[in-house]
Parts: structure tokens; C-alpha cells; sequence
């Protein structure tokens, strides 16, 4: 004695029945998961039935499309040529009419691929975007401005601030900057360095320097050190000077605490311009360093 079926309500339907009812529900959900995998490519609720229609049936004619999907032709015009533009279908010109199929799934992951490289160039204009507009204010509010930072954190803000840098930033250098911070971060920053064509100018206390970056286009074309004897200057504050900015680094104590880290940027255009001619008085009389390796390490001469 069967269970009472779902399909007709009775209790006297055949095995063969249920299985073709189960069935039906099984195509039902499958059908429906497909779609929701097709939205989450970026197709709608037509467009997606469309492309099902298709792809069920095997090619279809404009008119065929209509009356299975009880779209109007217009309509399904509109469609077949948004999925023809998402390189999804393809249409066959015919001496008895158009026909559209759908074309291989490889054009599926073109999709994935294209919103892949959407993201990635909307992730990388929101970083420039965020890193910038504190740039754009007009200059009479910039003309004279401090800001602190602290910790790990605020020492990579001070130090990624110097992509805006006009083609040169020049440091008074206590240490390399991967010693205090992340290689990855380092490095990264070294790249976006390379990228906009910044130089920066070292002066150090160090006679010799390891090697301290694979980026060896930068290492090697865009940074130079000069050693500047102690007892001429000590240099124990590390100092940033670049556009309109004197950025002043203190943290020797990093290895004992991170939260001890202190960091200020003065914006002033006469401040860093002073700053700038102390700095190339100096520079002028510091020792050059001859660069013995690609990745950056240094003697003097």
C-alpha cells in the first residue's frame, strides 16, 4: 500500500508516478539554483531565463523565444542583445530568419574574469581616492597644519604618505624600514615608490648597508645614501622632507613597545623649504655610498 502522493493527493498512485513527480521537483530545484548562480554573475531574473531557455531547447528563433518565455519580441530583443554583449549567445543569420544559441561556458569565466579586474581597478582608485583628497583642499587650509600619529599603524600612514612626494623625498635615516615594519608593507611601498618615479635621497651614520629590498629597479635607479659622519651630525630622530611637509619619526623603543611609537607631520611650505636647504648643504658635504648589490646594500667610497 503506497503513501498518500503529493502530485494528486491519493493513495493510489504508481511507484512510476512519485518518481516522475520527485523528479520534476528535483528539476524544479536545480533550475532554480542555476538561476541564482547566474544572478550572482551579474545576469537578472530575464536575462537569466533567457539564457536557460536557450540552453534547454538548443537554438530558438526570436518568436520561438517569445512564446516560451511569454516575454513580448521586443523585449526579448532587448535581452538577446545584453547577452549577446556579455559574449553569452551567439546569433546564426539564416535565409528563413535569425536563430540564437547559447556558446561555450569559457564565456562564463570571462564574465568572472571582467568583474575580477572591475574590482580590482574600483579597489585601486578607492586607495589612490583615500590617499589623495587630503591633497586637493584648497592651500590656504594647508598652508600650516600638524598631525600625530602612534603606533605601528601611524608609522605606515606617515610612511605611505610619501607616494605624494613630487618626484624626490629626502630622510635623515635611523634605520631601514623593513626593520620596524611588515616586508610586505615595505615592499610593497618600494613598488608604488617605483611606480610614480619617486627618488628618495638617505642620509645615514651607517658606513655599510645591507641589502633590504627585492625591488631592485628602485633600489638600484632610484635611491641613493650619502654616510654623514656622527660627529659632524648624529642623527637619532629620523626625518622625512618633501612638498610642504616636515614628517618627524621617533621609535627606538618599537622592540619594547609598539604603542610607544610617536610620529608627527608639520605642514608649512617655508618650514620645508628650509628644511630643504639644510638637508642639501648637508647632502653636499656627506660621503657617497657605492651600491654593491642589487638589492641595496652600500659601503661608502
Amino acid at each position: 500500500m503506497f503513501n498518500r502522493c503529493l502530485a494528486c493527493e491519493t493513495n493510489a498512485c504508481s511507484p512510476h508516478i512519485i518518481v516522475l513527480f520527485l523528479n520534476m521537483n528535483l528539476q524544479e530545484d536545480l533550475l532554480m539554483d542555476v538561476k541564482q548562480n547566474l544572478q550572482l554573475l551579474g545576469l537578472d531574473d530575464d536575462q537569466a531565463l533567457i539564457f536557460l531557455t536557450l540552453y534547454n531547447n538548443g537554438s530558438l528563433s526570436v518568436v520561438q523565444l517569445s512564446r516560451k518565455t511569454g516575454f513580448g519580441r521586443n523585449k526579448v530583443y532587448r535581452l538577446l542583445k545584453e547577452l549577446m554583449e556579455l559574449n553569452l549567445i551567439n546569433q546564426m543569420v539564416r535565409p528563413s530568419g535569425s536563430k540564437y544559441e547559447v556558446l561555450d561556458f569559457k564565456s562564463l569565466e570571462e564574465i568572472v574574469n571582467k568583474r575580477k579586474e572591475e574590482y580590482l581597478n574600483a579597489k585601486k582608485g578607492l586607495d589612490g581616492l583615500l590617499a589623495e583628497l587630503p591633497y586637493l583642499k584648497d592651500a590656504k587650509y594647508m598652508s600650516s597644519k600638524v598631525i600625530n600619529y602612534r603606533g605601528i599603524e601611524g608609522l605606515k600612514q606617515v610612511n605611505w604618505n610619501l607616494v605624494h612626494a613630487k618626484g624626490l623625498y629626502r630622510v635623515y635615516e635611523v634605520s631601514r624600514l623593513s626593520d620596524y615594519l611588515d616586508k610586505k608593507f615595505a615592499e610593497k611601498l618600494r613598488s608604488e615608490w617605483l611606480r610614480r618615479k619617486i627618488y628618495s635621497r638617505d642620509l645615514t651614520n651607517d658606513k655599510e648597508i645591507s641589502d633590504w629590498s627585492q625591488v631592485v629597479e628602485f633600489t638600484t635607479k632610484y635611491s641613493e645614501y650619502r654616510y654623514i659622519s656622527p660627529d659632524i651630525l648624529k642623527i637619532n630622530t629620523e626625518v622625512y622632507i618633501y612638498n610642504d611637509v616636515v614628517t618627524i619619526l621617533q621609535y627606538d623603543n618599537l622592540k619594547f613597545d609598539p604603542n610607544s611609537i610617536f610620529c608627527v607631520e608639520i605642514y608649512n611650505q617655508a618650514l620645508a623649504d628650509f628644511q630643504k636647504q639644510i638637508y642639501d648643504i648637508i647632502w653636499a658635504q656627506a660621503k657617497p655610498m657605492k651600491l654593491v648589490s642589487q638589492f641595496g646594500a652600500r659601503k661608502v667610497l
